[in-house]
C-alpha cells in the first residue's frame, strides 16, 4: 500500500472511531457528565429528568430565567451547534473517502420515528450503526430547535444563526437526503 493510501486509510479509521465514540456517548453505558460550561457537547445524547431541564430551551445543565436573560441557553445551543459542526466534518470526510460509508449514507432511510427515544435502534455493520445513530441524534437536535420556534431568534446572535444554518444545510443533505423544512 502506498504511503498516502495508508495515511488516508488511517484517517478513515480515526474518523470512524471518533463517530463510534460519540454514538456510544449517546447510550446509558456511555453517559458522561455535562461539562461546565458545555463546549461542543451533545446535550441531547441521553434523556434527562424534566426538573433538570431549562424551562426556556429544554436543555440540561442550566436554568435561564427568561428569553431576555438566556446566556445559559445560548451557551447550550452553541455547544450543540459546535458538536454538529465537528460531526459534519467527520461525515464529509468519510463520505468522500470511504465507499462503504457513502453507500450506507445513500441507503439510509430517515423516519420521523427515529427522533423518538422509544424507537429501537437497529443492528448491522459499523457504518450502518453509525449512520443510524447520527441520524437519530441529529433529528432530535432539529426537533429541539423546531420546538423553540421564535425563542431561537432571541437567544442566538445573527452569527450564531448562520452557523446553525450552515451545519443544518450540510447535515440535512447527508443524513436526511435534503428532506427537511427550513428554520
Amino acid at each position: 500500500m502506498a504511503p498516502e493510501a495508508a495515511s488516508e486509510a488511517e484517517q478513515v479509521r480515526c474518523n470512524l472511531i471518533d463517530l463510534c465514540k460519540h454514538i456510544r456517548d449517546m447510550t446509558k453505558v456511555g453517559t458522561k457528565t455535562i461539562p461546565d460550561p458545555p463546549h461542543r457537547f451533545n446535550l441531547l445524547a441521553r434523556p434527562h429528568a424534566p426538573e433538570s431541564l431549562c424551562r426556556i430551551c429544554s436543555l440540561p445543565g442550566h436554568h435561564s430565567v427568561s428569553v431576555s436573560d438566556s446566556a445559559g441557553c445560548r451557551a447550550a445551543l452553541l455547544s450543540l451547534i459546535g458538536f454538529w459542526e465537528d460531526r459534519a466534518e467527520n461525515i464529509k470526510f468519510l463520505y468522500l473517502k470511504s465507499a462503504t460509508f457513502s453507500k450506507k449514507i445513500a441507503a439510509s432511510k430517515p423516519t420521523y420515528a427515529m427522533r423518538l427515544s422509544t424507537s429501537p435502534p437497529h443492528g448491522g455493520d459499523m457504518e450502518k450503526v453509525i449512520v443510524e445513530g447520527l441520524t437519530r441524534s441529529y433529528l432530535r437536535f432539529q426537533a429541539l430547535v423546531g420546538s423553540l420556534g421564535e425563542k431561537v431568534k432571541e437567544v442566538l446572535t445573527e452569527t450564531d444563526a448562520k452557523r446553525y444554518e450552515a451545519v443544518s444545510g450540510t447535515l440535512n443533505e447527508f443524513l436526511l437526503h435534503s428532506q427537511t423544512r427550513k428554520f
